[in-house]
């Protein structure tokens, strides 16, 4: 997803305002030229009981009808639901209770329901520890009976196989994946024998655990070989017809009418040719649930009326969400409005907000745009080409301002002023005034919102917390305590980057000067810390990387669990979800420690601002109080928590999730001498450790805004410094006059 839009960073600054290709075709391949007609988005109602059934899968009935299986394996049940005239008509598996009540062995979980074109039911339930998986068949109303299938009873090697999923072909046989072995392997509904085995690609999915396999309606049969490769088999043959070809990392979801094949994933639904790696576009992905981030399309079945049912989940907390894609030949073929979006890097609440602003506003479509880079990657020239375009009078309609200088686009009047549109829209809902108020505020008014927020967390000895209020606060405290590792078991990146956060305002002034002296303290300071806590020596036992310390972020040290060996010191954590609240609360329960905030700092994520030059304010004010609204603030992603004041009281729903409770705990990393050390301790959060989180959420006033030309240039020769290949003179020397000349500009 992240790197989906493949534009050099001058090109993105460009920004044209014409919409993307929508080829506004139909399953029967003719183009519409009136300028009319396009796929939409629908509801389906999710069948499954809530707290009471569990998603099994999503395939098609003998009858053409969308199929669905959920079980409650507690109580040995399965429901089989068939959607029929736009009604779901619900069946229970009552073999397989008969089964279980017959005394079938203890199973687990139920991983998979499929049905034959007879009406027969296949049933793959994961066996206990050290046992085979348990498979068995039945139908409706007659006796059901487990089967002795070898490949699946005999252990390969020392281990069974591991079923993830599997199709039923038009000639009965079964195709099952099997992750152990990667391969996909077909049996004899008859003889329960192999037939023949061919490979099959580990994925992990959110429906079927890893690999995927698909039939079409003439019979065929799709197993993804490899990333990028799906293999189509003839099922009755068993011979290869041929493959799709598709992007590395795509892994779309497949059916098929009989002549094409259909794929969907985050770039939308394509028409695709067995042999050819040229696909079209028949809905972009920009317009659907499939570019949302949080879900990921994992069944496809194709409608009599070139019509297409999707079901989507995600792992976080077993969610799904079924959608109809129909053709409506009335609409516009490109939505009339086009709003475009900036943001140096991704942003998955943005996106997720943007899939649902155009479902409900079918007549614009949302041009969101990225330099492709990660974070870490963007540099001063990125930074530079953008602020020359954008204070031209050029530019996206609205502006994500992470990592670019805030202060600098409100002072050259580049944001609108949001004002008076903050005060309308906190008149109508209950939001934290602290974050939307203080993150882009100049002489009490308004230019930017933050759509989320992390809060930065320290706990540890009070000792340490006092001495890191200040660079020369931290000074004193290694005078009187020389070795002080200040840290655990903390990665030289962890020390770099922290400190120089904490510590920001203090190097960078508000005349945008760099204090050199401060600076010189700081690096001096870090290289001490780094020297007493054997970062080197602890990094290469480890194999810690600083590709490892990008994703981890600025507040969490790659063995944060080390102050359980060393309590006489601090650690840090940085809170932008509930299961992210997890390892840092569950080491503070087993120490009896509390968090506090750090400097009164929250992380603004997602500020969003509206371009002063552009021509569709309103339009874009719009999406912004809907980027803002409970339908997207209510959807909880790891990125930040919501600033809408009811969606954060929604938080304590997260837990008793299922996916809460499945969470489990433990560490394994290598000691000073050598020796393999495990951590472990419960991991559930309290509602009494949530309450506290959320007090806090309304106390903190100070927003950490990042200005990433400034933090990648003190990176870079920070680092240059701590390895030795520059002294401190020259690293203080080059970061405060390239800092002091971005800055001037």
């Amino acid at each position: 997803m992240k790197n989906m839009w493949k534009y050099t960073i001058v090109f993105l600054l460009i920004l044209s305002l014409a919409a993307g290709g929508l080829t506004g075709c139909k399953g029967d391949g003719k183009k519409k030229s009136s300028g009319k007609g396009r796929y939409v988005e629908k509801d389906i109602e999710f069948p499954v009981k809530e707290g009471q059934e569990q998603f099994m899968s999503f395939l098609q009935s003998k009858d053409g009808n969308p199929l669905l299986f959920a079980s409650n394996y507690l109580r040995a049940e399965i429901a089989r639901y068939e959607y029929v005239d736009g009604k779901w008509e619900e069946t229970d598996l009552d073999w397989f209770s008969r089964l279980h009540d017959e005394g079938m062995p203890t199973i687990g979980k139920v991983r998979d329901v499929q049905e034959s074109d007879d009406g027969t039911q296949v049933v793959i339930m994961q066996g206990t520890a050290g046992t085979p998986d348990i498979i068995c068949r039945g139908k409706v109303g007659s006796a059901g009976e487990i089967l002795d299938i070898p490949y699946v009873t005999e252990k390969s090697g020392n281990q069974y196989m591991a079923i993830t999923n599997m199709v039923i072909d038009k000639e009965g046989n079964y195709w099952m994946n099997d992750l152990n072995n990667l391969k996909a392997v077909v049996i004899s509904p008859d003889t329960l024998e192999t037939i023949m085995e061919v490979d099959s690609a580990y994925y992990g999915d959110v429906f079927s655990g890893y690999g995927r396999l698909a039939k079409g309606k003439d019979g065929s049969i799709a197993v993804q070989a490899e990333d990028g490769i799906c293999n189509i088999y003839d099922a009755k043959s068993l011979e290869t017809k041929g493959k799709l070809t598709f992007e590395k990392g795509e892994w779309p979801a497949l059916c098929s009418d009989g002549s094409n094949w259909y794929a969907v994933s985050e770039k939308g639904i394509s028409r695709c040719q067995i042999g050819s790696d040229m696909t079209e576009i028949m809905m972009d992905g920009g317009m659907g649930m499939m570019g949302q981030p949080k879900y990921r399309a994992g069944s496809v079945i194709m409608g009599s009326d070139d019509d297409f049912y999707v079901l989507y989940g995600q792992n976080k907390d077993y969610d799904y969400s079924l959608k109809h894609y129909v053709y409506d030949p009335d609409i516009s073929a490109v939505p009339e409005k086009t709003l475009t979006v900036f943001g140096l890097s991704d942003n998955d609440t943005v996106r997720q907000g943007i899939q649902e602003f155009q479902r409900k506003n079918p007549d614009v479509r949302v041009d969101f745009h990225t330099s492709g880079k990660e974070d870490s990657e963007v540099t001063s020239d990125d930074i530079r080409t953008l602020n020359t375009e954008l204070l031209s009078g050029n530019g996206a309609d609205v502006l994500l301002m992470d990592g670019l200088p805030l202060d600098a686009y409100i002072e050259k009047g580049t944001l609108a002023d949001l004002t008076d549109f903050t005060k309308e829209l906190t008149a109508e809902d209950s939001y934290l005034d602290n974050i939307l108020e203080n993150t882009a505020q100049k002489d009490g008014r308004i230019y930017a919102l933050p759509i989320k927020f992390r809060i930065p967390i320290m706990y540890g000895s009070p000792e340490v917390r006092e001495a890191l209020e200040s660079i020369d606060s931290l000074e004193r405290y290694l005078d009187k305590k020389p070795d002080a590792t200040v840290f655990s078991f903390p990665d030289h990146w962890y020390i770099r980057d922290l400190l120089f956060q904490l510590y920001h305002e203090e190097i960078v002034k508000t005349n945008g000067k760099v204090d050199q002296k401060k600076l010189r303290t700081l690096l001096e300071l870090e290289e001490k810390i780094c020297e007493n806590a054997g970062t080197k020596e602890f990094e290469e036992r480890n194999g810690i990387t600083e590709k490892y310390k990008d994703s981890a972020g600025v507040f969490t040290s790659w063995a944060e669990f080390g102050i359980i060996k060393h309590p006489d010191t601090a650690e840090t954590a940085e809170i932008s979800s509930v299961p992210g609240m997890t390892f840092p609360y569950g080491i503070m329960r087993e120490l009896s420690l509390s968090p506090v905030s750090i400097q009164n700092l929250y992380h603004p994520v997602g500020i969003v601002g509206v371009n002063q030059n552009s021509t569709q304010k309103d339009l874009a004010e719009e999406f912004l109080k809907f980027l803002l609204s409970e339908e997207v603030q209510s959807v909880q992603q790891k990125e930040g928590l919501p600033v809408l004041a009811d969606s954060m009281d929604g938080l304590k729903e997260e837990l008793d999730s299922t996916y809460m409770n499945s969470l489990s705990s433990g560490w394994r990393f290598e000691t000073e001498d050598g020796e393999m050390e495990f951590i472990a301790f419960g991991y559930a959060v309290t509602e009494e450790e949530l309450r506290g989180l959320l007090d806090m959420s309304r106390t903190l006033t100070k927003p950490l805004i990042q200005d990433r030309a400034v933090w990648g240039i003190y990176q870079e020769n920070a680092e240059k410094y701590l390895e030795g290949s520059i002294d401190v003179d020259e690293a203080v020397e080059t970061i405060a006059q390239k800092a002091d000349t971005y800055l001037a500009e």
